[in-house]
């Protein structure tokens, strides 16, 4: 369909032409390149059983037949009133942008919604969030995107709605050796630390989503997925080679009430890094060192393996208490964003 004189929006799900703009794209970040490849491929894929509840369109822009741009837009029904705008990726031209969000403002209006969201990667269980600047490499797992992506949102008429940061520390200088006696404790007390398997990965995977369905219930857009959704997308790091710090957290009655993840910076690996992606308490164990002692667990193996460096990937702004254990409290290593606006 035409939309300019040069212009046409394409609404198909075609794999080739999104690999074509990211590859042009994301051309100094080959890694990233394939990971978003890859995702893409996943959540497109019919077997994605996002598909038995929520609807999708995707918007490819076309300028003289060349794929300038995409942006899928998500309406769920679990998602009460908000839709969301994911897989965003468009060269440096507003008016590109505007058409690709234009598109998506009016399906979401048509499908009932008041506020449109993103970028989220289908849902925050997924990949989602600008990154910005681009100074620093990106590591494994990171949100990372363009980092003029942001004045794309921003000039459209989106406002911020959310805002993370990623820090780093050198394992030799980070304050988590401190927590050996909150460790030491938490074994005292009977609680054990149970690493992902093989062998464990779906009885394992499964406490993980009891547990992130209640740990995050009240976290930024945040909303209650099907275990079929969560286990379609977490089945992946059931392959995670060794080391990893993917764990659970059991108590003396072996029940799970907690959980890490953790994965070695598997794009700069002469870094040394390792990736703390996520971590989660039971409200009811929370205020008792307990988190204190998973990170020390994770430091100790970490160091135990030969790594240098942690990477606190994605943290709440407002978490003193990581900002507190790394050097850079003025200066984080990246900074993250998620953009929303109001559907008239």
């Amino acid at each position: 369909m035409k939309i300019a004189n040069t212009y046409k929006i394409n609404t198909s799900v075609s794999i080739e032409d999104y690999r074509t703009l990211i590859s042009c794209l994301y051309k100094k970040y080959p890694n990233v390149a394939k990971l978003k490849v890859a995702e893409f491929e996943r959540a497109f894929s019919p077997n994605n059983p996002f598909f038995k509840y929520g609807k999708v369109e995707n918007y490819f822009i076309f300028d003289n037949n060349r794929v300038v741009g995409h942006v899928a837009v998500f309406a769920d029904d679990r998602f009460s009133n908000i839709g969301t705008v994911g897989f965003f990726e468009c060269e440096n031209n507003q008016e590109y942008a505007n058409q690709l969000f234009d598109k998506a403002i009016i399906f979401l209006k048509n499908s009932g919604k008041k506020q449109c969201r993103g970028p989220i990667n289908v849902t925050v269980w997924q990949n989602f969030r600008i990154s910005y600047p681009e100074i620093n490499q990106p590591f494994y797992l990171e949100p990372f995107t363009l980092e003029y992506y942001r004045e794309l949102f921003l000039k459209n008429g989106f406002y911020v709605g959310h805002q993370n940061m990623t820090t780093t520390e050198f394992i030799e200088k980070t304050k988590i050796k401190d927590f050996v006696n909150f460790y030491s404790k938490s074994i005292e007390d009977g609680y054990s630390y149970q690493l992902l398997t093989k062998e464990n990965a779906r009885e394992n995977i499964h406490d993980i989503y009891s547990l992130t369905s209640e740990i995050f219930k009240d976290g930024y857009s945040f909303y209650k997925i099907s275990e079929e959704e969560f286990l379609y997308f977490a089945e992946q790091y059931t392959q995670t080679p060794k080391p990893h710090y993917i764990f659970l957290l059991k108590n003396a009655d072996n029940k799970s009430v907690g959980f890490f993840f953790a994965i070695p910076d598997l794009f700069n690996p002469n870094a040394k890094g390792v990736v703390l992606k996520t971590m989660g308490l039971l409200p009811e164990y929370q205020g008792k060192n307990l988190g204190s002692a998973m990170l020390y667990f994770v430091y100790k193996e970490a160091k135990n393996d030969g790594f240098e460096k942690l990477i606190f990937s994605t943290m709440s702004v407002d978490n003193e208490r990581i900002k507190s254990i790394t050097d850079q409290n003025d200066i984080p290593y990246r900074k993250y964003e998620v953009y929303e606006k109001n559907i008239i």
